[in-house]
């Protein structure tokens, strides 16, 4: 396991803690928008109840004694089950304004900690693709600088392998050459025992042909003990050219699945920075629109809330005015 294989196995395990985080905050950012949705449905069920409490205190105003639809009921005064005090009123209403208030606030909070969480995890992403690269990028340094090791010893070890079987050939051509001499020495050794009788003499003729076949023979196997040795250093150097080769070969396919596997990341970087820059240039994610339209509605509910009670207030005055004016008549 080499320092590439240590930084990819730390870029996944970032990669695994950032999806960790980011699949929580997705889990707080759902949970917060429930909890937003609720608010405004609260609101508009409240807002609604208003409305229809408006509507019922207009009417109300705008009675007078000449309408035809006026009618007696039996225990007007009753209290009705359910009924509140104003006191009751007013804080289930502020207590609506208040919950939405903290809803927005934490929404807010939370959308804050989510854009600190995703630069955070960027920049942590960031620095780990840069280490891996790094590492990348010295393995390519140490790999290349021991492939050209290993061609510059094969090279060698070729001119070596040359070299011996030259030498080989050139023992081969020198024993080759040596048989006949061997055999004219031994022919004439041999002749020479057909001597006659008393002429079969170990004369200096004798002793001559002895000696050069000694000396062949001497020179025979010096020759021979040179060409097994010769042989037995072609063998290794044949055995080292094969193990060389296959480490180039090895450094070689190293050298290819490394470029492969960088070319990969970049292509993949490049193609995940232009979708990133491509999402923020169009619009804003889901669960930012709909927070966004979430505190929209709920800042809109406030508005239309405080315009309900000022419609009301003023509907209530000109009601007193009006019978005020009534009674004076």
């Amino acid at each position: 396991r080499d320092n590439v294989e240590l930084q990819l196995h730390k870029e996944l395990e970032v990669v695994e803690g950032i999806r960790a985080v980011l699949e929580q905050k997705v889990n707080e950012a759902y949970d917060q928008l429930s909890a937003l949705q609720d608010t405004r449905q609260q609101l508009h069920c409240d807002i609604t109840d208003k409305y229809a409490a408006h509507n019922i205190d207009s009417t109300c105003a705008q009675m007078e004694n000449s309408l035809s639809t006026l009618s007696f009921h039996q225990n007007p005064t009753r209290v009705e089950r359910g009924s509140v005090t104003p006191a009751t009123w007013d804080s289930y209403s502020n207590y609506n304004t208040m919950r939405a208030q903290a809803e927005m606030k934490a929404a807010l909070s939370l959308r804050e900690a989510i854009n600190h969480t995703i630069a955070q995890t960027k920049a942590d992403l960031k620095a780990q693709h840069r280490a891996t690269n790094l590492a990348f990028r010295h393995r390519f340094h140490e790999s290349q600088q021991a492939k050209t090791e290993l061609d510059w010893q094969r090279k060698n070890t070729i001119d070596e392998l040359s070299a011996v079987n030259t030498e080989i050939e050139n023992l081969m051509k020198s024993l080759q050459d040596k048989a006949p001499p061997m055999m004219v020495a031994q022919t004439r050794l041999e002749n020479r025992t057909q001597r006659p009788r008393v002429e079969l003499c170990r004369d200096p003729a004798q002793f001559g042909l002895t000696q050069e076949v000694d000396e062949l023979t001497g020179t025979i196997r010096a020759l021979a003990k040179q060409m097994e040795a010769a042989q037995q250093t072609r063998d290794q150097l044949q055995r080292t050219l094969q193990r060389v080769e296959e480490d180039i070969h090895i450094k070689t396919t190293s050298l290819d699945i490394d470029n492969r596997c960088s070319s990969t990341r970049q292509q993949l970087g490049t193609t995940t920075q232009s979708q990133h820059t491509g999402t923020q240039a169009v619009e804003p994610p889901d669960s930012s629109r709909s927070l966004a339209a979430t505190d929209s509605m709920v800042t809109s509910s406030q508005v239309t809330q405080a315009s309900e009670d000022s419609d009301m207030t003023q509907s209530g005055q000109s009601t007193v005015e009006s019978s005020q004016a009534s009674l004076m008549t």
